[in-house]
């Protein structure tokens, strides 16, 4: 019988050596390209932070959040990875649930969820949508580094009329059936009589409201300047640089209520 054990022991120096030499430079060689993907996913300390947005009821803040996201519980998400690397780095990360934060996020003027807002003082950058870990942490690294890259900030919104407890600007377009339910048949020629938007209107106005009508395709500045992408659409400007978006058509017995709500906070 052979003894493998003996055989293997009475090796010859010479092997024993480039064993060792080669065992030792692969173990080097792990180090240095662990030591690498190291120095690559640390950023320099920055005063940014990030606020990523989330609703409870939303199947793709779940894919980002993870399940347990109704309870604050981000265990085992695309998320936690993302808020253990923004610690690390110094970086403050934090989640807003909508559910419990609904004034504070229409405040942010979030449209959708989940969604990301990264903010360095002034300059910020808005990411809608899933994105996983590794595109996430890319995306703040980026944000970091490259001074250029954020949001190109609108032109102001027109301020509320003096004296007014607010202002409804409603947006739409001539050739959107929406529109046309909203604003009437005649919407083309800015006659909106008998239409859910005249009943908006002459109940907005008793609530000292002012109404505007806008039609995007003659006013596309303005139209730009609320981040209009959907029609009908309208804007409620009102309290303390507070903003309520409509996206969409509402019926107006559903928007006389909210807005008396609104206007009363």
């Amino acid at each position: 019988m052979i003894d493998l054990k003996r055989k293997v022991l009475k090796l010859p120096l010479y092997v024993w050596i480039i064993i060792i030499l080669v065992v030792g430079y692969m173990m080097t060689g792990t180090s240095v390209k662990n030591n690498v993907i190291m120095k690559q996913d640390v950023v320099e300390n920055s005063n940014v932070t990030v606020h990523v947005f989330f609703a409870p009821w939303c199947s793709w803040s779940k894919k980002l959040m993870g399940e347990l996201l109704a309870n604050d519980d981000f265990s085992g998400s695309q998320y936690e990875i993302v808020k253990k690397w923004c610690d690390s780095n110094g970086i403050k990360c934090l989640a807003h649930n909508s559910d419990k934060e609904a004034e504070y996020i229409n405040k942010m003027g979030v449209k959708g969820f989940p969604s990301t807002l990264l903010v360095d003082g002034e300059r910020k950058k808005s990411l809608p949508g899933f994105a996983p870990s590794d595109v996430f942490i890319k995306t703040i690294k980026k944000f970091i580094e490259d001074k250029t890259f954020m949001d190109i900030p609108p032109a102001p919104k027109p301020k509320v009329t003096t004296g007014k407890s607010g202002k409804l600007t409603c947006f739409y377009t001539p050739w959107c059936g929406w529109s046309k339910r909203m604003f009437g048949d005649k919407l083309s020629s800015e006659n909106f009589q008998g239409s859910e938007f005249e009943k908006v209107k002459n109940a907005a106005e008793k609530m000292n409201i002012e109404v505007v009508a806008v039609n995007a395709e003659k006013n596309e500045q303005l139209t730009r300047t609320f981040q209009v992408d959907g029609f009908p659409t309208c804007w409620l400007q009102y309290g303390d640089n507070m903003e309520k978006e409509f996206g969409g058509f509402v019926p107006a017995d559903r928007m006389i209520p909210e807005l008396e709500k609104l206007v009363k906070m």
